[in-house]
């Protein structure tokens, strides 16, 4: 089901707008620079070993990602460069627990499907009719989203993610005995 989507995101921005299934670690190296040019950075498997620290550390490597307006890349052999900040970034995980969240974390909008694997094939069924035609001509996907479908006022996109139940469940998963 997550590549699905991930094609589907990559086709209606164009492909060389989106990093998939880039890891952790090649985002945040000193000498990365997987964002100069990107609308959308899609991180996949984002898992933790069960360390509360190790948690914390991810969380906050990935926090100037979110939240900065300008972004510093270190090109290997080459001077810094600084460039603005418009990449958005898709964290997928099968693990229960992929990153240490607290309550009050702003920037993060938990998604989680309840689907099991039979009823996301059946799903995938439905949409694949959706990647031929993208395939063929992603023209119309924009379009669509552009002249047909109503999208709620762009001030919903300001300010902090939603507070969702699945966001509370990784929450709760990430904290630690006596927490």
């Amino acid at each position: 089901g997550k590549d699905i989507l991930k094609e589907i995101i990559s086709r209606a921005l164009g492909e060389h707008m989106v990093a998939l299934n880039l890891s952790f670690e090649r985002l945040t190296a000193d000498h990365s620079t997987v964002l100069n040019g990107k609308q959308l950075i899609i991180l996949n498997e984002m898992i933790l070993t069960g360390n509360r620290v190790e948690g914390k550390i991810l969380a906050n490597k990935l926090k100037p990602f979110f939240t900065n307006d300008t972004v510093t890349l270190n090109p290997k052999f080459k001077n810094e460069i600084t460039i603005p900040n418009y990449a958005l970034i898709m964290c997928h995980s099968n693990d229960e627990k992929p990153v240490k969240l607290e309550k009050d974390d702003r920037r993060f909008l938990v998604l989680k499907s309840q689907l099991d694997k039979a009823e996301v094939n059946i799903e995938m069924q439905k949409v694949l009719p959706l990647m031929k035609k993208l395939k063929q001509d992603p023209s119309s996907f924009i379009h669509y989203f552009k002249e047909v479908h109503e999208l709620p006022a762009l001030d919903y996109f300001d300010g902090d993610a939603p507070h969702t139940k699945s966001k509370d469940s990784l929450i709760n998963i990430g904290k630690q005995d006596f927490e």
